[in-house]
């Protein structure tokens, strides 16, 4: 969600803090980061132009039974 809490548009390219690109926002917000850890923050970028930041609070214990973590995100 961006800093007023409307999805983040489709098609937005994610960057981390080192400038490399790590995926494209999908439908609704959704963001796929693959191998996401805590910590550094990633920049979402539309039409060469940065919208926002978000950094990740992942949970500290995955749990057993899930495919991938899912977490919310304020984009600011």
């Amino acid at each position: 969600m961006d800093a007023e809490g409307n999805p983040l548009p489709g098609g937005a390219s994610v960057f981390n803090d080192a400038g490399d690109f790590v995926t494209v926002v999908g439908e609704k917000g959704s963001v796929f980061i693959p191998d996401a850890n805590h910590g550094g923050n990633l920049e979402v970028q539309y039409s060469g132009r940065t919208l926002c930041t978000f950094s990740l609070a992942l949970p500290e214990k995955a749990q057993a039974n899930e495919l991938y973590e899912t977490a919310d995100a304020q984009c600011r």
